[in-house]
């Protein structure tokens, strides 16, 4: 399929679930909810990003040490919020996670271990984001949980025997030393291997990133949170821990652009339930992509005037 075939499919999705949105919700009823938020509730979620920023630049920093990758924390920040505008205006959700990898590259200038951090801190992510959301579907008990409490088991499961394989198959050794050599392609696929087994036997790097990412996932419930209280809407705060595992995981499907339509029809499916109003559920799903925007258009700012050679220059000898 064509990349612009692809993004079209995109945008129909996006605008068919938009339409349907449209269909459910009174919009007028939406901005009064919407109106009602207390600003120093937003402004309070809108610092928590600012934890999240400095949460994920250290785990970042923690996955490259294994490879001497001694970046500045600042530079890791510059880049972190690089990466937000192009998640947010660009038609693709990794976007900023390709940047990401072009600005890390190693000291001889390679970038496909840069690649295997970036793919290892996904999949730290995903592995406790998954672990949170099995853990609140065992124990909370709603209309929500009884839905998700399988699916949640069954991917957190099966997401682990997937990063068990990647780390231990062997890839392309039993054809280079029969051939002597290997393809461009399959060499590539290999070096990434190579850098996402690079942290078996690295517990402490791997326990600190673990340990970052379970905080910074906190952080993000804690965000939601906080805007609901903005909105006053009464949800259980134990709720939330499955809620938005559960919504993080609808919008990682590439089924639509940047989550539009997705994330609304989701909160709508999620909170609906727990007894939240339409209305009010489509108001925090757009006040937090509201502050997202914002976020994306502060790292637009710095993506112009950051520059690779700040972070190489402080890289350690």
């Amino acid at each position: 399929m064509s990349r612009g075939l692809a993004l079209a499919l995109k945008a129909a999705v996006s605008g068919s679930l938009i339409l349907y949105l449209f269909s459910r919700v009174d919009l007028v009823s939406v901005r009064e909810a919407a109106c009602r938020a207390h600003p120093e509730w937003i402004a309070l979620a809108i610092c928590l990003h600012v934890v999240g920023l400095g949460l994920s630049a250290y785990r970042w920093r923690s996955l490259l040490s294994i490879f001497h990758q001694g970046y500045r924390y600042g530079y890791l920040v510059r880049s972190l919020l690089s990466g937000l505008f192009f998640n947010q205006f660009l038609p693709s959700t990794i976007g900023g996670d390709a940047l990401r990898a072009y600005q890390t590259p190693s000291r001889k200038g390679e970038r496909i271990p840069a690649v295997g951090v970036v793919f290892v801190e996904r999949s730290i992510g995903l592995i406790v984001l998954l672990v949170v959301g099995s853990i609140a579907a065992l124990i909370v008990e709603n209309p929500v949980s009884n839905v998700l409490r399988y699916p949640f088991l069954i991917l957190a499961f099966g997401f682990l025997a997937v990063v068990w394989g990647v780390t231990r198959f062997p890839i392309g050794e039993r054809e280079e030393r029969e051939s002597g050599g290997i393809g461009p392609l399959r060499d590539k696929v290999r070096r990434f291997i190579d850098a996402v087994r690079a942290y078996r036997g690295q517990g402490r790097v791997i326990g600190r990133a673990m340990v970052a990412t379970i905080l910074l996932q906190v952080n993000v419930i804690l965000c939601w949170g906080v805007l609901a209280r903005a909105l006053e809407i009464n949800v259980s705060p134990e709720s939330f821990f499955l809620v938005i595992p559960a919504l993080a995981l609808v919008l990682l499907l590439p089924v639509s652009i940047n989550g539009i339509g997705l994330r609304e029809n989701g909160l709508l499916a999620l909170l609906v339930p727990l007894g939240v109003g339409a209305p009010e559920v489509v108001a925090i799903a757009w006040v937090d992509y509201a502050i997202q925007l914002g976020w994306g258009a502060v790292g637009g700012v710095v993506y112009v005037f950051h520059r690779r050679t700040a972070g190489l220059e402080g890289a350690r000898t």
